[in-house]
């Protein structure tokens, strides 16, 4: 596979699109299951990474008005 100069912008918009979906700084705001799985299909991703954030504690579910929601969760942690 050959790569152009006119790859660079769409590799740096994936590994952002990934980042944001696992990382810590995650967004604050809770995200409706439908746009959740767009942006999973978009980048190609399964739901068991949304399982997985959930079983490792990173991710809290919401119901509400009939809708799922999801957003960040905030643990305590201990302080050193």
């Amino acid at each position: 596979m050959r790569t152009y100069l006119d790859c660079i912008p769409c590799f740096v918009r994936q590994a952002l699109e990934a980042v944001r979906m696992v990382s810590a700084d995650a967004a604050v705001h809770p995200m409706r299951r439908e746009a959740i799985e767009k942006m999973l299909a978009k980048a190609g991703v399964s739901w068991s990474l949304v399982e997985a954030l959930q079983a490792r504690g990173d991710l809290a579910a919401s119901a509400y008005e009939g809708n799922e929601y999801y957003l960040r969760s905030f643990r305590k942690t201990a302080k050193d």
